[in-house]
């Protein structure tokens, strides 16, 4: 989409940096505890507009609902695997029914 090519990096390895054993669920609900009004995430279009925001607050909020609809989708297709959805490859995107449901 941008044509970025990450082969080079500019910052220096982190040798003594903290290994944590924590879920990115986990990371999230943390972050979100001690700076929920701080700017998590913002959605950026192909011709570099910022568009919507949304605080660590409202992340947990749109993570924790996306989960809770994929859980729910699991129990009604009957699933007994650990994994609601097939991604059929290492890319996935919400389809856009989800996409709009989740982020409205």
């Amino acid at each position: 989409m941008y044509g970025v090519n990450l082969t080079t990096s500019h910052f220096p390895a982190q040798n003594n940096a903290e290994s944590r054993d924590i879920t990115v669920g986990g990371l999230l609900r943390e972050v979100a505890a001690t700076h929920p009004d701080a700017l998590a995430m913002v959605d950026v279009a192909e011709s570099g507009n910022c568009g919507k925001s949304w605080t660590y607050c409202e992340l947990l909020v749109q993570a924790e609902r996306l989960a809770k609809a994929l859980v729910t989708l699991r129990r009604v297709n009957g699933s007994s695997s650990g994994h609601p959805i097939s991604t059929s490859g290492c890319s996935w995107s919400m389809p856009a029914v989800w996409r709009d449901w989740f982020w409205s």
